[in-house]
């Protein structure tokens, strides 16, 4: 699937048609958890320092994804003696692997070894450590773009896809974004639900790691290591998830600012979770329009020769060389949610390599709407939407306000805005000698355009020292649909004195 048009651009080609001045305002920002920001726990932090050894290396774990620990309460890394210059006298034999010797009372891994250890590899998952804020605002953007759709619908590797008629043309986006990917797996596992109804045949935690698989590189590979250092990173594991088993934690020995001290470490308990990779893509893509299990590649059949196959994706990105398909991991738990990841990284990196050209693709089903109700995303920017001065001198004439509404389409929109303004004391804030609710409306509103209103202000007598608290709320019009309401409202605050002075009387 490629993306032919954006939803949130649509209306670029018609701004000319309003005389409006100013530009989209950026929308505010949601936390993880729906609050507005600042935001608890996860994104852009790791917490206390680190052992010796990084804490970011592949570790001998049980079926949990939890380190088993040796006598001295240390993690034990994996070996890998294929490493140059790993020695492999000295290794420790667990069975079914090799883990390296580590000091027993440091749980330090000893020079000799060094080249012994492999990191697990980020990529560009690395981008979980973005603030809360950041993360934030990519989620909101997958919300918008979902919410204001005609139909959503899966990819062949489990991506969310999104498509709207504008006129008689379907316009089809993917979320492809490795930070809104991860922000959707943040938010599923956090909640189990984005704040929009996910498409048909997904499921909180199937597309949980569908997301984890999207942002992850595509010729890299997702394994429990990296999925248990990103928990940590995102801050999952810390409050409650949308798992039905509290995370397993244990003490482990390792060095904090300069000394050793056993360190509580919690990891999230998947044991619910149960993958088939047969089940997954039989299902795919959802709803199916080339057959259950089936998508369209690019296939090679002869030398610079190339057509538009469909075939079976088990078969085609998971071959086991007699006609059939690989199962891949089958156990459930934390080790099936990273394989189900993995297997999205694939599929995406196989219709990477083998893409089918824009005009080749047969487009994604999605049956318009017989009277389609308008529908847009109506915002005032936290930051810049709702400005008011901060300090005001009660008998002024003359202060003003401005409020600035973005509509960020994909249709014209209509609707009242509505500023309040509540001195703390009593009395009455005045705009033409009137007091409040102020009322303004506002019609056909380009998408990517803004409606800016200023309105100066008197605050009525008896004049006192108060403050006054600032609502500014937009509201859609008649029978129009803003789906996304979270942005609809901002705050502020506005100091009140009686003099210019120094001396505050």
């Amino acid at each position: 699937m490629k993306t032919k048009l954006l939803l949130t651009l649509l209306g670029a080609l018609a701004i000319g048609a309003v005389g409006l001045s100013g530009g989209a305002i950026a929308a505010p920002k949601l936390c993880d958890d729906g609050t507005r920001p600042p935001c608890n726990g996860g994104g852009g932090g790791d917490g206390a320092s680190p052992p010796d050894y990084g804490d970011l290396i592949i570790l001998y774990r049980d079926e949990l994804g939890v380190p088993i620990l040796d006598e001295n309460s240390c993690q034990q890394p994996i070996a890998f003696p294929a490493n140059v210059g790993c020695p492999e006298e000295g290794l420790i034999d667990v069975g079914d692997d090799l883990v390296v010797p580590v000091d027993p009372a440091t749980c330090g891994i000893d020079m000799a070894y060094s080249t012994c250890t492999n990191e697990a590899d980020f990529g560009r998952t690395n981008l979980a450590r973005s603030s809360d804020e950041v993360l934030a605002s990519q989620l909101e953007d997958v919300i918008i773009n979902l919410a204001i759709a005609d139909c959503t619908s899966l990819d062949p590797a489990g991506r969310l896809v999104y498509s709207r008629y504008v006129g008689d043309q379907l316009m089809t986006g993917t979320i492809d974004s490795p930070l809104q990917n991860l922000a959707v797996y943040k938010r599923l596992m956090r909640t189990g639900s984005i704040g929009v109804p996910l498409p048909q045949g997904a499921t909180a935690l199937e597309q949980a790691a569908r997301g984890f698989g999207v942002a992850m590189d595509k010729a890299g590979e997702v394994n429990v290591d990296l999925l248990v250092y990103l928990n940590e990173i995102l801050g999952l594991t810390e409050g409650t998830t949308v798992l039905a088993n509290p995370p397993e934690c244990i003490f482990v020995k390792e060095e904090v600012m300069g000394s050793i001290e056993m360190v509580e470490k919690c990891f999230l308990n998947y044991t619910e979770f149960d993958y088939l990779r047969e089940t997954n893509f039989r299902a795919l893509p959802s709803p199916a329009y080339l057959g259950d299990g089936y998508f369209e590649f690019l296939k090679e059949i002869g030398p610079n020769t190339y057509e538009v196959a469909v075939g079976p994706i088990l078969e085609t990105v998971f071959p086991d060389g007699a006609g059939s398909f690989e199962p891949g991991y089958t156990d459930g738990n934390i080790g099936g949610f990273a394989q189900a990841a993995d297997d999205t990284r694939a599929v995406i990196n196989f219709m990477h390599n083998w893409p089918v050209p824009a005009d080749g693709e047969t487009p994604v089903p999605c049956t318009p709407l017989p009277d389609p109700t308008a529908q847009y995303d109506l915002s005032i920017s936290e930051m810049s939407g709702l400005q008011v001065p901060k300090q005001i001198v009660a008998s002024t004439e003359g202060r003003e306000f401005t409020v600035t509404v973005a509509n960020g389409g994909p249709d014209q929109a209509s609707g009242t805005l509505t500023v309040t303004a509540v001195p703390a004391a009593g009395g009455d804030v005045l705009v033409d000698g009137l007091p409040g609710p102020f009322i303004f409306e506002f019609y056909e509103l380009v998408s990517g355009m803004s409606y800016v209103t200023t309105q100066h202000f008197t605050i009525a007598e008896p004049h006192v020292r108060t403050t006054i608290d600032w609502t500014a709320t937009v509201m859609p019009g008649e029978g129009d649909d803003d789906p996304y309401t979270e942005n609809n409202t901002v705050s502020a605050t506005s100091n009140v004195k009686l003099t210019t002075g120094g001396g505050g009387h």
